[in-house]
């Protein structure tokens, strides 16, 4: 009787397996490449802000459902359409991105795929956000955490420096 069920068990087997392994596939099929999105966010500057926006939300769409979602790649996808919400003055939209942008590294610090000096640059375009809608509070704690954060970290780069400026004046 064993012997006899063997195929359909192993008809079974086999379904069950081309199953996963189609699901599997068709999942990382809507991924986005990494190396094609890296470069994308590198040299699509020169877009006007709405071509891009355009092109960098479906990415962003799609990568929230990958596996390797909140890494340095999907948080300079957000902090990139903050950046052309921003240029299109659409500042309670840029920040909803900066804060995702923020909220990414925050959350997986200690891995080898997040920089956390990418915080600095973070709070520095969140501060000229908030100065954008005039909200003098949070901006001054957007520039101080800048400046916290670059001591925490023993780094200066351009945003420390405009950061230390705006705390002079």
């Amino acid at each position: 009787m064993i012997l006899y069920n063997l195929p359909a068990m192993l008809n079974r087997v086999f379904i069950l397996i081309s199953f996963v392994l189609f699901f599997n596939t068709a999942f990382r099929a809507q991924c986005p490449d990494r190396k094609f999105l890296l470069n994308y966010l590198r040299d699509s500057t020169k877009l006007p802000p709405g071509k891009q926006l355009a092109k960098l939300l479906p990415y962003l769409d799609s990568m929230n459902a990958c596996p390797y979602r909140n890494d340095s790649l999907h948080a300079s996808l957000f902090w990139s359409i903050g950046w052309q919400y921003y240029r299109q003055n659409d500042f309670l939209k840029s920040l909803e991105y900066y804060h995702q942008f923020i909220n990414i590294i925050r959350t997986q610090a200690g891995k080898r795929s997040i920089d956390q000096r990418d915080l600095i640059k973070g709070f520095w375009y969140l501060s000229k956000t908030y100065e954008s809608l005039n909200m003098v509070t949070e901006k001054i704690k957007a520039v101080d955490s800048c400046i916290d954060i670059s001591e925490k970290l023993n780094t200066v780069n351009r945003a420390t420096l405009a950061a230390l400026g705006v705390r002079v004046e």
